[in-house]
């Protein structure tokens, strides 16, 4: 038996993997390994054999295998990742999804399912984070807008979920997850009229997708539109005779319609079926990609995604968003002079006013009159005492005392830390949903990292 003959066993484990046939795959994949007990690509393929027949463990075996043999190839940690997550070990999960997407940036499929598992974790920070992250890479990434949407959602913040789902849908009218959760978001808002609405369009546009007629005419049930819900049970059933959430929605409205007898053969079949779903309803689950469903078949993993340039935004003339601008200046000088570096002198514009942009290009050709004659006791500007970190000293601004080293960046920093609080305290005047966006907002985060960074300066 020759090298030739553990691909050709490989390929064709390959082909039955894709068929379904599993058992076949694992046969083949054996056989390929009893040949050379270390061909990676034959672990790879055993290890999403073994997962599609429930073998939970041989699967891990498998991946684990593969990994040791090939400690840098991306694939391996990936799937690993996978077998993991659906052998309910998410902690363990997690480090081999960061691994994937270190040893392959750009991979967004790793970016997604890690956020899944932070998810699923409660981590919403964290998961937060990792979709905007994969969005920086591919605006239009359909999954992670989805994902951003059921994480707002479960927070309660649907009418933000809402956003998030119809941009997914603008770019994918068909993305069934998102309509799905769409559907769910505004029912959760008291909107039936839309969440029908949505569900008839998709039913429309996906006929033959069981779920999506599953949740309608779970909808029409609870709408109290029996006919209609027995019509879309019936036609799953005729189809997917098995499909137990249609039996429960069949058998429900039996029992509503004085059936008794029929509703009572219907829910003992499904017992017969599957005693565990007897009681379960998945109509209240949020819809994301399975973790089974990436399974990446090629040591090879697909090309990178090149992150995607920024969106230049224009500059803000509202006066808190000069401060904030300031204020970040102004932390980094005196970052730099606390590590002894050159200082980065701040912007000179007024908090107060916005200064045009023909102003602040043009060098002032001469020293700002106000700088030149000294004032007896100066009220100080707490932002220009923050930003004056020329390298020239001013003259009007030294006294005759000596003044440790530590005094001017300790009331620097008091100062800034005043004006931050400041800041903060005047958003507390915002209307409630301006409030809202702006509590989730990156500004509030900055600012809240700079209070925190001042006033523990060694935690």
């Amino acid at each position: 038996m020759s090298a030739q003959d553990v691909q050709d066993l490989t390929k064709r484990a390959r082909m039955f993997l894709r068929d379904g046939k599993f058992t076949d795959a694992v046969d083949n994949l054996r056989a390929a390994l009893e040949i050379d007990a270390e061909y990676t690509a034959a672990h790879n393929l055993l290890g999403i054999a073994q997962s599609r027949l429930g073998n939970g463990k041989k699967a891990l075996a498998a991946f684990r295998k593969g990994k040791n043999l090939d400690k840098e190839n991306p694939v391996l940690h990936f799937n690993l990742a996978i077998a993991l997550e659906t052998m309910e070990q998410p902690d363990k999960a997690v480090p081999r999804y960061r691994a994937a997407f270190r040893l392959h940036p750009g991979w967004l499929e790793a970016m997604n399912a890690l956020g899944l598992v932070l998810f699923k974790q409660e981590d919403y920070a964290a998961a937060n984070r990792t979709f905007s992250r994969v969005l920086k890479f591919d605006p239009s990434n359909t999954e992670a807008l989805n994902n951003k949407g059921v994480v707002l959602a479960d927070q309660g913040r649907h009418k933000d979920a809402i956003k998030k789902y119809r941009a997914a849908l603008e770019i994918d009218s068909k993305y069934v997850n998102a309509a799905l959760n769409l559907s769910r978001a505004l029912e959760d808002l008291g909107n039936f009229a839309e969440s029908l609405e949505e569900l008839e369009r998709l039913a429309d546009l996906v006929p033959t997708n069981w779920e999506v007629r599953t949740r309608l005419a779970a909808l029409y049930q609870k709408l109290e539109r029996h006919d209609e819900a027995l019509d879309q049970a019936r036609a799953i059933l005729e189809k997917d005779p098995d499909n137990i959430h249609a039996l429960r929605i069949e058998g429900a409205i039996q029992g509503i319609q004085g059936n008794d007898e029929e509703a009572k053969n219907i829910f003992e079949k499904i017992t017969t079926m599957n005693p565990a779903e007897a009681g379960t309803d998945n109509y209240d689950r949020f819809i994301i990609e399975p973790p089974e469903s990436r399974y990446w078949l090629d040591l090879v993993p697909p090309p990178a995604a090149a992150e995607a340039p920024p969106v230049a935004k224009a500059k803000s003339t509202h006066p808190g968003a000069i401060a904030l601008a300031k204020a970040r200046e102004a932390k980094a000088a005196a970052k730099a002079a606390a590590e002894g570096g050159a200082p980065v002198p701040a912007a000179e514009t007024p908090v107060s006013e916005p200064v045009p942009a023909a102003e602040v290009s043009a060098p002032a050709p001469e020293p700002v009159p106000v700088a030149e004659a000294p004032a007896p006791d100066p009220e100080p500007d707490p932002v220009a005492e923050v930003s004056a970190l020329a390298p020239e000293p001013d003259p009007a601004a030294e006294v005759s005392a000596p003044v440790s080293a530590s005094e001017p960046e300790t009331a620097a920093a008091g100062d800034l830390l005043g004006l931050m609080r400041y800041l903060m305290t005047l958003t507390e005047a915002l209307p409630d949903s301006e409030q809202d966006d702006f509590l989730h907002s990156d500004a509030h985060m900055e600012m809240k990292f700079i209070i925190d960074t001042l006033e523990n300066p060694n935690g």
